[in-house]
C-alpha cells in the first residue's frame, strides 16, 4: 500500500520542488530581458545585449534540459513555474507603464 502511493507522491514533490526552480528561472529570465532591452534602448552596445540575450536564453534551455532529466512531471512544473514568472513580469512591467 505504501510503495502505492510513493510514486504519485514523489512525482508532486518532484514537480512542485521544479515549479519553485521553473518560477526562479522565470524571474531570473525576465530581469535580464528587462536589463537587455534597457541596454539596447540606452545606446550601451548591442553586443552587450546580445551577450546578454545569449546568456539568457541559454541558461534557460539548460534548466528545461535539468528538468526534462527527472521526467515529465519535473518539466511540466519546471514550465508552470516559469509561465508563473513571466505573468507577474508582464503585470509588473504594464503597471510600470
Amino acid at each position: 500500500m505504501i510503495h502505492e502511493l510513493a510514486s504519485p507522491l514523489a512525482e508532486l514533490m518532484l514537480a512542485s520542488i521544479s515549479a519553485i526552480g521553473g518560477f526562479v528561472l522565470g524571474l531570473a529570465y525576465f530581469a535580464s530581458l528587462r536589463r537587455g532591452v534597457a541596454m539596447l534602448i540606452s545606446g550601451d552596445g548591442w553586443w552587450r545585449a546580445m551577450v546578454a540575450t545569449l546568456l539568457r536564453i541559454g541558461v534557460a534551455a539548460a534548466g528545461f534540459v535539468l528538468a526534462a532529466m527527472f521526467g515529465a512531471a519535473a518539466l511540466l512544473g519546471a514550465l508552470a513555474g516559469f509561465l508563473l514568472a513571466r505573468g507577474l513580469s508582464v503585470r509588473a512591467a504594464r503597471r510600470a507603464g
